[in-house]
């Protein structure tokens, strides 16, 4: 009898959750970034940020190998520091205009401003001393976070979506986003509706996720890197297309810095592709 009340809530929820996004996204409701609970100010940014890595975490419990679950935990916080300093650092250097003038903003980081690439370094420098420190396999622990990561970053997105940022240029759509007059860009204050990038890279995250655990039921994780070279492979080509709906700033050949580095990863990993192919044809002969 509880599991099917746990599941009448759960499509309660998920229903309810879906109409408010709806609505929003069109502009018939305004999503607070922030509430206040006993004087205390929660922004809604770092709510999803907090969710989607809970998440993570919660499914790598289920399907832990190598670490166990109170390693997971003690993990997050060896990752999460390292992690936000290189992924704010990463936003701040790649948007210095917006922080040209006011050093201050650096610091806010609950307004947003959080680089995915920067994250993925910065994280994978404090795992890769965690697990020296727990003597526990480095490949196959980011291999397994690997495979649920995009579902904690698809929660994430939802973040950029209340604070109104990571959207493209405008357009008449059907699921165009609005966007308040506050936050338009200047040179399109008189458009309502925008490509939602953020959108589209959660539409992409999702079917990464899906890729990744097929082939994590059909292989699974063997030490290898595999599932980690796939699932940077996989976002960077979805960061590269993505980038074209949004309104980053070009640097070299009509490409922003998101493009530039996307196919750096994506290089890389084609060499670690065919170094593995190169590796399984000597050992067949």
């Amino acid at each position: 009898m509880k599991k099917i009340q746990r599941k009448i809530l759960i499509v309660l929820l998920s229903v309810t959750f879906i109409v408010v996004f709806l609505f929003a996204i069109k502009g018939k409701i305004q999503i607070p970034k922030s509430f206040q609970i006993l004087n205390l100010e929660f922004s809604l940014y770092g709510i999803f940020i907090g969710v989607g890595i809970i998440s993570v975490l919660q499914l790598l419990e289920k399907h832990t190998k190598y670490i166990n679950k109170e390693q997971i935990w003690e993990g997050l916080i060896w990752a999460l520091i390292p992690g936000i300093i290189c992924a704010r650092l990463y936003h701040v250097i790649t948007d210095f205009e917006m922080y040209r003038n006011n050093w201050v903003d650096m610091f806010q980081i609950w307004k947003g401003g959080l680089g995915i690439f920067g994250g993925l370094i910065g994280g994978l420098i404090g795992l890769w001393f965690y697990t020296r420190k727990q003597d526990v396999p480095f490949l196959g622990t980011i291999e397994q976070i690997a495979v649920f990561l995009p579902i904690g970053q698809v929660i994430g997105r939802f973040g950029n979506f209340v604070n109104q940022e990571i959207f493209g240029p405008p357009t008449s759509l059907i699921w165009g986003m609005y966007i308040r007059p506050e936050n338009r860009p200047e040179e399109y204050k008189n458009f309502s509706f925008f490509h939602p990038a953020f959108l589209y890279e959660q539409i992409g995250n999702v079917t990464l996720f899906v890729i990744l655990y097929y082939f994590y039921k059909k292989r699974g994780v063997r030490k290898d890197g595999f599932f980690a070279v796939v699932y940077i492979f996989g976002y960077s080509c979805i960061r590269f297309i993505v980038e074209f709906f949004r309104l980053d700033p070009k640097i070299v050949w009509s490409l922003s810095y998101g493009q530039i580095v996307s196919l750096l990863f994506i290089m890389l990993c084609l060499l670690y592709f065919v170094f593995l192919l190169t590796l399984k044809n000597v050992k067949n002969n």
